[in-house]
């Protein structure tokens, strides 16, 4: 009888254990990481007439920092979550190119350069564990990423003075689908990987005729949570 019981207690304790490794990455985290932007924009002169200036394409790419706050539970057999972040990028890049730019009628030489700023992300996630301890993941959040645009005049040009400089920050939203692996190594903290597809949904007025047209970004994110 003693026999019989114990060996009830055993395997419900098996029971919940199994339950409980199951359902591994549930509840709410909050990490950060560090990530790679490659990054494209190009600038359109949208002005008419035989003096428009040709299209500039800029890749301001470079390393960000975000923060992060998310939830996930586990639905049947698999996990579904949001989060949100918040991240500042550090990449800039300029080029200079020879055009009737800013309003100019006469071509001269011209530096535009783009710089990353913040932004601010929102996201649903779909993920199944994989091994042990993995999470395999798809996430289809939306950014807002902030920039900011200078435009210098090098040279002069009709209607245009040598150090001439025009500035805007702009904001840009983007839909960003992405595939990653998150990997408990503790009770407490995940590590995660992942790769990130970016396609700006608008175009924005820069200044003059110049607009910023859509652009798109490729990302890869290495990073840290903590399990509350």
């Amino acid at each position: 009888m003693k026999k019989k019981q114990l060996l009830k207690v055993a395997l419900s304790a098996l029971v919940l254990s199994a339950g409980v490794a199951e359902k591994k990455f549930e509840g709410a985290h909050v990490g950060a990481d560090v990530n790679y932007k490659f990054e494209s924009q190009t600038f359109k002169d949208k002005s008419t007439g035989n003096n428009r200036g040709t299209d500039v394409k800029v890749k301001p790419s470079g390393v960000g920092l975000a923060l992060n706050a998310g939830y996930t539970e586990m639905v049947g057999s698999v996990y579904l979550g949001g989060d949100v972040r918040l991240g500042y990028g550090f990449g800039k890049k300029s080029k200079t190119q020879s055009g009737n730019y800013l309003g100019a009628t006469t071509a001269f030489n011209m530096k535009a350069e783009v710089k990353q700023r913040w932004n601010l992300g929102l996201g649903a996630l779909v993920g199944t564990e994989c091994m042990d301890d993995c999470l395999v993941f798809f996430r289809l959040g939306f950014d807002y990423s902030n920039y900011k645009a200078e435009a210098t005049a090098l040279t002069a040009g009709t209607g245009v003075a040598a150090g001439t400089k025009r500035s805007k920050t702009y904001g840009m939203w983007s839909v960003v689908p992405g595939l990653g692996v998150k990997y408990k190594f503790d009770r407490d903290w995940t590590v995660t990987a992942a790769y990130e597809y970016a396609h700006q949904l608008s175009s924005k007025s820069l200044f003059n005729d110049i607009k910023a047209e859509k652009g798109s970004s490729h990302a890869i994110r290495f990073g840290a949570s903590y399990c509350l």
